[in-house]
């Protein structure tokens, strides 16, 4: 196995600097594999989104777009893949912050029910509590 760090990850998916697009295409197509797969954390997935909301001003569709092509890659393999899967469909779904979701759903796979939170907007998730 490999791990992607998140400057990889973001290359291949915009392909905006040809040097190193180039480099994340190889990586993609050459180097990760059934046998050698990559590995994505959770981290790398939260930045992804956020440089992408942030940075090059994606929008929610294009975002769950680009997230959806990179779950369907066989050959990666996610840290905490469920909880990401539930992340990402709450991401497409609803209006709420993907790492926001995802921090409740890896949370709750350890046992922390509920998650408390100032956030409004995050509150509405399934295993958050707005605290009071």
């Amino acid at each position: 196995m490999v791990g992607l760090d998140t400057n990889i990850v973001l290359r291949y998916i915009v392909q905006d600097g040809e040097r190193q697009s180039a480099i994340a295409n190889r990586v993609f197509h050459e180097e990760i594999s059934q046998e050698s797969k990559g590995f994505v954390t959770t981290i790398v997935l939260c930045e992804v989104v956020w440089v992408l909301e942030r940075f090059y001003k994606k929008d929610r569709t294009e975002i769950a777009a680009f997230l959806h092509a990179l779950l369907e890659i066989d050959t990666l393999e996610f840290e905490y893949d469920r909880c990401v899967r539930e992340a990402y469909r709450d991401y497409d779904n609803m209006a709420v912050d993907f790492s926001d979701s995802l921090l409740a759903r890896v949370n709750h796979q350890y046992g922390a029910q509920p998650t408390l939170t100032f956030d409004r907007d995050a509150s509405r998730l399934e295993y958050f509590r707005l605290a009071q």
